[in-house]
């Protein structure tokens, strides 16, 4: 865990998956386990280069909607500065969110204090936030919702607080959410098992970014289903 939470958020799904499986774990959860530790060994030389240009703070945010047994969501976080990654987060909803849109409302919600506490320590620092944080998500209709707040329609009324709690935060110039395609967004592979074409994809962009030593072909530390 203390790789995966502090250098190698490659592998931060599958041990917080896994974590969630300790109480009652099965076969497959162990052959998982094995293939994060071979994973690791076969790509242990690979080393972050800080190469930060600025000191401006950014966010990814990212959830897989229904992704467990429970029918619960997991949500993805990646901070960054300067374009280089120093915070990542992947853990499983607490509650079950009923649409994509809403699993999305709940990353975010979960993510701000994140965000905030990063932006107050970088002012204590001497680097002031003179814009607001850019956090990407690739959902429409929640980044459309931040920008109404409270709703009070059926679809949204239960998540009224959730959405007015972050349209405060755009309103103030805390955070300024951005769209961006799925098939870009940091935090994508903080929330669902990748594999193959897809995951070497992400590799190159998401963990050699901003540079890793070496670029051979890797291959993903979780097995999803029927794979």
């Amino acid at each position: 865990m203390y790789a995966a939470t502090k250098t190698r958020f490659d592998v931060l799904f599958a041990t917080s998956t896994l974590a969630t499986r300790s109480a009652s774990p099965k076969r497959s959860d162990e052959e998982n386990l094995n293939r994060v530790y071979r994973y690791l060994r076969a790509t242990k030389d690979y080393k972050f280069k800080i190469l930060c240009d600025s000191m401006q703070l950014s966010a990814s945010v990212d959830a897989s909607h229904n992704i467990h047994a429970d029918c619960k969501g997991h949500s993805g976080l990646l901070i960054s500065i300067g374009g280089c990654p120093v915070f990542a987060r992947s853990n499983k909803q607490k509650c079950v969110a009923t649409s994509s849109m809403h699993a999305e409302v709940v990353a975010l919600f979960d993510a701000l204090p994140y965000i905030t506490w990063m932006r107050d320590l970088l002012l204590e620092l001497g680097y002031k936030q003179d814009k607001p944080t850019q956090v990407q998500q690739d959902n429409l209709s929640a980044i459309q919702v931040y920008k109404v707040g409270v709703t009070r329609t059926s679809r949204t009324r239960h998540i009224d607080s959730k959405c007015a709690f972050i349209h405060e935060k755009v309103q103030d110039g805390t955070i300024d959410p951005v769209y961006v395609k799925t098939d870009v967004i940091l935090a994508d592979v903080l929330t669902k098992p990748i594999v193959g074409s897809i995951f070497q994809k992400h590799f190159e962009r998401y963990v050699t970014f901003p540079g890793i030593i070496s670029r051979r072909r890797v291959v993903s530390p979780m097995k999803v289903k029927g794979k």
